[in-house]
């Protein structure tokens, strides 16, 4: 049987607009012209060309070791890799399996002429030098963007979605208001001093969304409140610039920290210790009044004494 790989990383797309219907064509136009009879596909749509999480790729060698698949045929070399040795790897794996491989833009690409295997490689080195200056290239043009205070790329955050005028237009971030309702939220539930943990209960018991429709955890709201971007501040890389994008929240609102023992907690420690308490009653009577603990989980008589220990080292010294 004869199969057409075809690939599209976000790259390519990036790049060169190439997609898998350009591809397709010029593989069914090769087999037509050379009497060929195409048995299907297998396509992968952005995807990196490493050997992981490459679904299609793992089913055709798998297709070829089991011996269903005799003949692979490609557009060109990159479509395989653009690394060197993943790509020497993979036509390795389909020399072994008795599999030829035939790209239309590098004939006889697994002859053992030395000189045929030495241009392979080199072209393959090539390919590898283009994607590291595609990636160069996209991150110059991404700090460009962020040193305008435009959208530096990548999925945005939750209270935002993308868009662009046209295809050819920089994209840009706008307010998603559903989204931003949450992400007000969280900033005013960690305004009224509840913790990390308490607003992720909470979001997840009143069936909040993620960005990606998935639970809350301490970690995520987090992340939320150290964002930059919803205080109107493009953070990309080292660059860190008034954005265009409307900002979800005042830029210097200021909020209790995760990283400190509450004050509360410390003098309420204080207090029961010189009434003579032990470090176990005092824990139970401090989740009882729902006091936080730094990281926003249950007191233990080892957290109190190690916090009363720091408090008498300190004052003694």
């Amino acid at each position: 049987m004869i199969a057409g790989y075809i690939r599209v990383s976000t790259l390519d797309q990036v790049e060169y607009g190439r997609g898998l219907e350009i591809q397709k064509e010029a593989i069914v136009d090769y087999c037509q012209k050379n009497g060929l009879k195409l048995d299907r596909f297998y396509e992968e749509q952005g995807i990196s060309g490493g050997l992981t999480k490459r679904p299609a790729l793992a089913e055709l060698q798998g297709d070829v070791a089991s011996g269903l698949i005799d003949t692979v045929i490609i557009t060109r070399l990159d479509r395989l890799a653009r690394n060197l040795l993943v790509q020497e790897s993979i036509l390795s794996d389909f020399q072994d399996h008795g599999a030829s491989v035939i790209s239309i833009d590098e004939p006889d690409i697994l002859s053992i002429d030395p000189s045929r295997i030495l241009l392979r490689q080199m072209k393959g080195a090539i390919n590898q030098y283009e994607k590291a200056m595609i990636v160069l290239r996209m991150k110059a043009g991404r700090s460009k963007k962020a040193r305008d205070g435009g959208y530096a790329g990548g999925s945005p955050g939750l209270g935002y979605v993308t868009r662009r005028e046209s295809r050819k237009s920089p994209s840009y971030l706008q307010v998603a208001p559903e989204e931003a309702s949450t992400v007000e939220l969280i900033y005013e539930l960690r305004g009224q001093k509840k913790t990390l943990k308490d607003i992720a209960t909470y979001l997840n018991a009143n069936q909040y969304k993620t960005k990606r429709n998935g639970k809350w955890y301490p970690a995520t709201v987090k992340y939320i409140l150290e964002n930059e971007v919803y205080k109107g501040f493009v953070n990309y890389s080292s660059i860190k610039v008034p954005a265009l994008h409307e900002a979800l929240i005042e830029a210097d609102l200021s909020l209790p920290s995760e990283n400190k023992t509450p004050i509360e907690a410390l003098s309420f420690i204080i207090n029961e210790k010189n009434k003579g308490a032990s470090f176990r009653q005092i824990a139970s009577k401090l989740n009882m009044n729902h006091i936080p603990t730094k990281r926003g989980g249950k007191w233990k008589a080892g957290t109190v004494k190690y916090l009363w220990d720091r408090e008498k080292n300190f004052r003694r010294n």
